[in-house]
């Protein structure tokens, strides 16, 4: 059902070029829109950046699928059908991007080593911008984005609610995850398994801590197994570690789990 694109660019010109570039280009700006909507559509309303985001996404894993997800965008702005053409159009296109990815031929190599790295950059610029909600608690961002939604100490990275910074933490995971596989089973792989190992732990305690997101934290822990390997002579190191996790959860939520048990 994918289309491949990549193959071909070179023999189709400038034409094929301008609307098909690069692969990592194509998914960095996806990837972009999803990180930092309220900014680069503003000020568009739901559901069109939403709509903007994952046809983006489509251009970055194309496929024929995918391109018949457009026939329902006409029958969106109808008051009768749009609420269900909308849910369609959302579903159609997640499962042709997926199927494109995971089939596409273009996607493989290196390219999970190249997606990590502007993932790493779209989170370190959303987790500045959390830190800086939270010391300013909640400062001139709502006057500037008033669909957002703040509770005192806890930053929305520019989205709805910190809870939604969920899903691009795993957009993250998923790619650094991803990555780490190949790295555990090239050259110098301990070294490299290290560092990012190292990467993904200090961002999802980041994360976790800025946002104070039980969503974010189940995100977090079903990316853990694929983060951490294991090993026999690892249990006392992972134990520790467990140890350290749970006391950094009971110090952010605990006031949190405490309403939640007595409740």
């Amino acid at each position: 059902m994918s289309i491949e694109i990549e193959p071909v660019m070179k023999s189709r010109g400038i034409v094929a070029r301008a609307l098909f570039p690069s692969h990592m280009t194509r998914f960095a700006i996806a990837a972009a829109l999803t990180f930092f909507p309220d900014v680069l559509m503003y000020p568009l309303e739901y559901p069109a950046p939403e709509l903007i985001a994952l046809s983006a996404w489509i251009w970055a894993f194309p496929s024929r699928l995918g391109f018949a997800a457009f026939v329902l965008a006409p029958f969106i702005p109808n008051p009768t059908y749009g609420y269900w053409a909308f849910n369609l159009f959302c579903v159609q296109a997640s499962l042709s991007i997926a199927k494109a990815a995971t089939s596409s031929s273009t996607w493989a190599g290196e390219d999970l080593g190249k997606a990590h790295k502007p993932l790493r950059l779209y989170m370190f610029v959303t987790l500045g911008i959390c830190f800086l909600q939270v010391i300013t608690d909640p400062g001139p961002w709502v006057a500037l984005f008033p669909h957002m939604r703040l509770e005192p100490g806890r930053g929305a990275g520019l989205r709805l609610e910190p809870s939604q910074i969920g899903s691009l933490l795993g957009i993250y995971l998923l790619m650094l995850v991803g990555a780490l596989t190949r790295v555990r089973t090239s050259a110098g792989a301990i070294k490299n398994t290290t560092a990012y190992v190292r990467e993904g732990a200090a961002m999802i305690v980041a994360t976790v801590v800025l946002t104070r997101s039980l969503t974010v934290l189940i995100v977090a822990c079903c990316f853990l197994p694929g983060l951490f390997q294991v090993r026999r002579k690892q249990i006392a190191l992972a134990a520790s570690v467990g140890i350290v996790c749970l006391g950094i959860t009971y110090m952010v939520f605990g006031d949190r789990l405490e309403v939640a048990v007595a409740t």
